[in-house]
C-alpha cells in the first residue's frame, strides 16, 4: 500500500575541489576529491543518474541507513538532499531504475527483516511503498525486465531462503513464485543466496539467472546452500543447468559478474568465493564453460566483497577491479590473461565501491566505502576517487528506451574497431548490493572514431549506427536516433551572490526544447539552485540531450577551525590557530592574519569570508593551566659505593637518567638510585595531571514498550568506534534487581581488555568505569561479564533495562566516540545510558633540573679521619678554611668529578681561596695538619 508521504527535494549545494593523490607518474594513482560531506556508509552505494539529465549521481546511505542523493552538475558541484528516509537497521542492497515508466528514477532499498522500500519519484518529489511479503533477511538485488514487457522487474537475494522475483505489473513491484521455480529440495538447501546476476548469457534475446552462493559453517561441498545456481531461459522456461555447463561452482561465493573476457564474442563468468581462489570461467562456441582461473593469472589476496569488470584503461578489453580485504586492479590483456598492476588504494583499502564516470572525461571513477566486514560502517569515512585519464579515446552511450524499459537496461551492444568486434551488456545492480551508472563506456585504444555500432534492445529492435567520433556522449533512442550531447550557454556552472536571476539559453538549431522545469521555450531566467538541463529535436527529428549546469546561489559554508571544542593547554605552549579552507579571516580580536598564536585563556572563534557573505566559524574554548614550580630536592653525597637517596618536595616528579629521556626511571616524591660506583647526576622535573570536562553521549535514560528488559538468555553488547584516545568515565545503568556487574570493555574480537566491579543498588546508577580507550579503526563493544551474572543473578542477562524505541544509531559523542550499535540489532539500546568520556588528561611539567649524586674521592681508610677540625667560611668570592689549633700544611679543593681545583702546600694556619670563577655545586676540601693527619669536608658553594 502507498504511503502518502511526499519527500520534497530541498537542495544543499556543495562544492569539491580535487587535490592530486599520491605522488607519482603510474597510471592509476587516482585522486582523492572532497566534496564537503562526510559519509560513512556500509555496503550499498551507488553512481547512478538520478534527475534524467545522463550524468553520474551520488546515491549515498550514510551508516548504511540513511539515504542521500547527490545531483553532479558534472563540473565540480553537487546539490545535495536527504531523502529523510531512514532504516532502523543497515541496508543491504540499493537499485536505481524508472519503474513506472514516468520518466524519473525510482529507489529500491534492500533491508534486513524490515521489508524492501521503493521511493517513487514524481516531479514533486519521492513517495515511499513498502513491498508485501518482503520481511526476510536480503542481500543483493538487481533490476532487470525479465518478461520483456518494458516494465522494470526486481530480483533480490533472501539469505535464509530462496530468492524472491518481483514482478512489475505496470509501476507495481508483485511478488511472483511461478515464473522461476527457485525451490530446491529439501526447502532448507534454498539458503544462502548471496550474488544475484541477470544476463543474457548466450545472447539469444532473454536473460538467463546466475545465483552466487554462500553459507558459513557449511564446510561439506556438495551440500546444495553452497553451490551456484545457473537459470537458462528458453523462451520464457527456466532450467537450473550449472552443474550440465560448468559453473556449479561450490567454493562459497559471494558475488559474480560476467562479460566478454577474452575477445570472442561470449559473455565469460568470473566468481568471488571467500574461502578458496577466485574463478574464471570462459564461455565457449557451444555455451559450456572452461575453469581457467590458474592460466588466467588472477591471484587475488584478499576477501572479496565487491567486483568490477570493466574497461578501466579504455583499452577496449575488461579489466577486473576487486576490493574487500585489499583492493587490487587486474589488467587483462584482450585475451582473458590478467595481470595485477599498482594502485595508490593499498593504503586505504575500500570494501565496497560503485562505479561511474563522476566529472564526464570518460574514464571510470570509484565511491568507495570502508564498511568493517562484512556491512559495519566504521570510522572511515567515504572518498570520492577520480581516475587520473590517460591517451586512449572512449565514447559513452546513455539509452532511451521506448518500446523497451526506459534505461535501456539489457541492452546488448557490438561495436567495431579497425575490423575487430566488441561486445557489452548493460546491467542495473551488479556485483553485491551496488549500482553502477547505467551510462554505457567503451575504449576505443588509440582509435578515434568507432567504425559501426550495433544496439539490440530488449524488445528485440535493432539500431546500427556509423562513425561515432569519440570522445564525447551519445544518447541512443530506441528505434531512433544516436546524438551527440548539446551544450546550454552559458555552459559552465553559475554561482549568485545575490539572488538574481540567471538566463540560459539552449543551443541553435533544435526545436521542442523541455527544460527539466517543465518550461518548452528556447531561454529560460532561473533563480533557484539546483541543475539545470533540457531536452529537444534536432533538424532530423532525433532527441538531443544537454548537459546540465548547476545554478549556485548564495551557498552555505560551514567554516571549522583547526582546534575544536575545549583545549587544555601548559603553560609556555601556544596554539596555531586557523581556519581550514579559508584565507581571507578576521578573528575575535580584529586581526587579520591567517593564523593566530594562542596561548591563554579564553573563548576563540573567528569570521571568514565565504564565496558570497560572511561566515562565523564553530568556537574554541581553551584554559591555560599556571605554570609548575621548579621541584627542590635535597641532594645526597656517598663516601663510598651505595645507593643514594634523593628527597623531593611533592609526590608528581618524574626521574630521568638523562636530560633527554622521555620514559622515566621512577615517579614519585623520593628517588633511590641503583648502587653506584661513581658520582653523576639524575635528571627530575615535576608535573600536574589535569582532567577535561566530561562530554554527555548516547541516550539518557530508557525509553521502552513491552517492557524494560531483554531474554533472560541475552547479554548483549554495545558496539562503538573510538576516533581518539579517550576515557569513558561512567556510564549509567538501571536495575530492579540489587547486586554485583562486572563491566567489561572488549575489542573486535571479543577480547576483554578492562573490567570494573561495581555493587549496584535498585534504580538509576551512575557507574564510574575510567576505561582508557586507545583510537581505532575497528570496533570495541561494552557489555557484562556472563558468568558474574549467572552467579549473582541466575540468568545470563545482567538485568538492566534497554530502549527499543525513541532512537536511531548511531550516536556520535563529539568527533571522539560514535556508539554504533547492539550485538542484537539495531531495533535495541541496552543498558549503558548517560555515557560520559573525556579526551586524555593533559599533563604539564615544569622545567627539568639536573640532580647530582657524590662519591667523594677517597678511600675506604680516608673515610675513618673525618674531623671537625677545619672551619670553612664563604663570602661572595672567597672561600676561607681555618684550622681550630696549629697550622696546616696542605690544602686541595675537589669537585665533583675528582679533578683537583686548588692544592697549596704553605703552612697557614688560615687559607683565603679566591672562588668568584667556580660554578654553584658540591666540593671536597682535604687538608693535612702539622702532624701528618689528613682531613676531608664536604661544602656546597652557593
Amino acid at each position: 500500500m502507498k504511503n502518502n508521504t511526499i519527500f520534497q527535494i530541498k537542495f544543499f549545494v556543495s562544492i569539491f575541489f580535487i587535490s592530486v593523490g599520491v605522488s607519482g607518474f603510474s597510471q592509476f594513482e587516482f585522486k582523492e576529491a572532497i566534496f564537503q560531506k562526510t559519509f560513512f556508509s556500509g555496503i550499498p552505494i551507488s553512481i547512478t543518474d538520478i534527475n534524467g539529465d545522463y550524468t553520474d549521481d551520488l546515491i549515498v546511505l550514510d551508516q548504511g541507513k540513511r539515504l542521500w542523493i547527490g545531483l553532479n552538475s558534472g563540473q565540480g558541484h553537487y546539490f545535495w538532499n536527504n531523502l529523510n528516509a531512514e532504516s532502523n537497521s543497515v541496508l543491504w542492497s540499493v537499485n536505481i531504475a524508472d519503474l513506472d515508466r514516468n520518466g524519473y528514477q525510482d529507489i529500491i532499498l534492500g533491508g534486513s527483516n524490515d521489508g524492501i522500500k521503493v521511493y517513487y519519484q514524481y516531479q514533486q518529489g519521492f513517495q515511499k511503498v513498502g513491498l508485501d511479503q518482503s520481511l526476510f533477511f536480503s542481500q543483493s538485488a538487481t533490476v532487470y525486465d525479465i518478461n520483456r514487457d518494458g516494465w522494470m522487474d526486481y530480483t533480490i537475494c533472501d539469505d535464509n531462503a530462496k530468492s524472491k522475483v518481483y514482478i512489475n505489473r505496470k509501476g507495481i513491484l508483485e511478488l511472483d513464485t511461478n515464473l522461476i521455480q527457485l525451490g530446491l529440495t529439501p526447502s532448507s538447501m534454498e539458503a544462502g543466496n548471496y550474488g544475484i546476476l541477470w544476463s543474457d548469457f548466450d545472447q539469444d534475446g532473454d536473460g538467463d539467472l546466475y545465483i552466487s552462493k554462500c553459507r558459513a559453517g557449511v564446510d561439506n561441498p556438495s551440500d546444495k546452500r553452497r553451490i551456484n545456481l545457473y537459470y537458462r531461459n528458453d523462451h520464457g522456461v527456466f532450467t537450473e543447468q550449472g552443474e550440465a555447463y560448468g559453473i556449479a561452482c561450490n567454493d562459497q561465493s559471494w558475488t559474480s559478474l560476467n562479460g566478454d573476457i577474452n575477445g570472442d564474442g561470449t559473455l565469460d563468468l568470473i566468481v568471488l568465493n571467500h574461502y578458496s581462489p577466485n574463478k574464471i570461467y570462459i564461455q565457449k562456441s557451444n555455451g559450456l564453460f572452461d575453469d581457467v582461473t590458474v592460466s588466467s593469472g588472477l591471484n587475488y589476496q584478499g576477501t572479496p566483497l565487491e567486483g568490477a569488470l570493466k574497461d578501466w584503461d579504455n583499452d577496449s578489453d575488461l579489466d577486473l577491479l576487486i576490493a574487500g580485504t585489499q583492493v587490487e586492479l587486474w589488467l587483462n590483456d584482450g585475451l582473458g590473461h590478467f595481470t595485477k598492476t599498482y594502485t595508490n588504494f593499498g593504503a586505504k583499502p575500500f570494501s565496497s565501491f560503485a562505479v561511474g564516470d563522476i566529472n564526464k572525461d570518460g574514464y571510470l571513477d570509484i565511491y568507495a566505502s570502508y564498511a568493517d566486514l562484512l556491512n559495519y560502517p566504521t570510522n572511515q569515512k567515504d572518498q570520492l576517487w577520480l581516475h587520473p585519464g590517460g591517451q586512449n579515446h572512449w565514447v559513452s552511450l546513455s539509452f532511451k528506451g521506448t518500446i523497451s524499459n526506459l534505461n535501456g537496461i539489457g541492452c546488448m551492444v557490438y561495436y567495431y574497431l579497425g575490423g575487430q568486434k566488441f561486445v557489452r551488456e548493460l546491467q542495473g545492480g551488479e556485483s553485491f548490493g551496488i549500482q553502477n551508472s547505467l551510462n554505457m563506456y567503451l575504449g576505443l585504444k588509440d582509435h578515434t572514431n568507432i567504425d559501426s555500432l550495433l544496439v539490440i534492445w530488449p524488445s528485440g529492435i535493432k539500431d546500427v549506427y556509423y562513425h561515432l567520433v569519440a570522445d564525447r556522449p551519445y544518447l541512443i533512442e530506441e528505434n531512433g536516433c544516436c546524438t551527440s550531447q548539446t551544450e546550454i550557454n552559458p555552459n559552465f556552472d553559475i554561482v549568485k551572490c545575490k539572488g538574481e536571476e540567471s538566463k540560459l539559453q539552449c543551443s541553435s538549431g533544435l526545436t521542442q526544447w523541455v527544460w527539466n522545469t517543465k518550461e518548452t521555450k528556447e531561454a529560460i531566467n532561473i533563480k533557484q539552485p539546483g541543475i539545470y538541463f533540457y531536452q529537444a529535436r534536432d533538424s532530423n527529428h532525433c532527441l538531443v540531450q544537454s548537459k546540465p549546469i548547476g545554478l549556485i546561489i548564495d551557498p552555505i559554508e560551514t567554516p571549522r577551525l583547526n582546534y575544536q571544542y575545549e583545549k587544555l593547554i601548559c603553560d609556555g605552549v601556544y596554539l596555531p590557530l586557523s581556519v581550514v579552507g579559508y584565507k581571507h579571516i578576521k578573528w575575535w580580536n580584529g586581526d587579520t592574519n591567517t593564523v593566530q598564536k594562542i596561548d591563554q585563556s579564553g573563548i576563540y572563534f573567528a569570521t571568514v569570508q565565504g564565496l558570497c557573505q560572511e561566515f562565523n566559524t564553530d568556537t574554541l574554548h581553551l584554559t591555560k593551566i599556571d605554570p609548575l614550580a621548579t621541584p627542590k630536592v635535597q641532594v645526597d653525597t656517598l663516601f663510598g659505593p651505595g645507593k643514594a637517596l634523593l628527597k623531593g618536595d611533592r609526590e608528581e616528579l618524574n626521574w630521568y637518567e638523562n636530560e633527554s629521556d622521555h620514559t622515566p626511571l621512577f615517579v614519585g616524591k623520593n628517588f633511590e638510585s641503583p648502587e653506584l660506583k661513581a658520582s653523576r647526576q639524575y635528571w627530575v622535573e615535576g608535573f600536574t595531571s589535569t582532567q577535561y570536562q566530561g562530554i554527555h553521549g548516547g541516550m539518557s535514560k530508557p525509553v521502552f514498550e513491552s517492557g524494560a528488559y531483554h531474554a533472560s538468555f541475552l547479554n548483549p553488547e554495545m558496539f562503538f568506534n573510538a576516533y581518539q584516545d579517550f576515557i569513558l568515565d561512567s556510564v549509567t545503568v538501571f536495575t530492579d534487581r540489587a547486586g554485583i556487574r562486572i563491566i567489561e570493555l572488549r575489542d573486535g574480537n571479543k577480547k576483554v581488555l578492562l573490567s570494573s566491579t561495581h555493587d549496584l543498588v535498585i534504580g538509576k546508577n551512575q557507574i564510574f568505569l575510567g576505561f582508557s580507550v586507545p583510537q581505532s579503526k575497528g570496533l570495541y563493544s561494552i557489555s557484562t561479564n556472563e558468568d558474574n551474572n549467572k552467579t549473582a543473578l541466575g540468568t545470563s542477562s545482567p538485568r538492566l533495562e534497554r530502549s527499543n524505541i525513541g532512537f536511531y544509531y548511531p550516536f556520535f559523542i563529539q568527533d571522539k566516540c560514535r556508539i554504533l550499535t547492539s550485538s542484537v540489532s539495531d531495533a535495541y539500546y541496552y543498558a549503558f545510558f548517560d555515557w560520559v568520556i573525556r579526551p586524555l588528561d593533559e599533563i604539564c611539567t615544569s622545567d627539568r633540573i639536573a640532580v647530582p649524586v657524590v662519591i667523594s674521592p677517597v678511600n675506604n681508610e680516608d673515610l675513618k679521619h673525618q674531623t671537625n677540625k677545619i672551619r670553612v667560611q664563604q663570602n661572595k668570592e672567597e672561600l676561607i678554611i681555618s684550622c681550630h689549633s696549629g697550622v696546616m700544611t696542605q690544602v686541595q679543593i675537589v669537585n665533583v668529578q675528582g679533578h683537583i681545583l686548588y692544592d697549596s702546600k704553605k703552612e697557614l694556619s688560615t687559607y683565603v681561596i679566591p672562588i668568584d670563577l667556580w660554578v654553584q655545586g658540591i666540593y671536597f676540601i682535604v687538608t693535612v695538619d702539622e702532624f701528618g693527619s689528613t682531613n676531608y669536608q664536604k661544602v656546597i658553594l652557593n
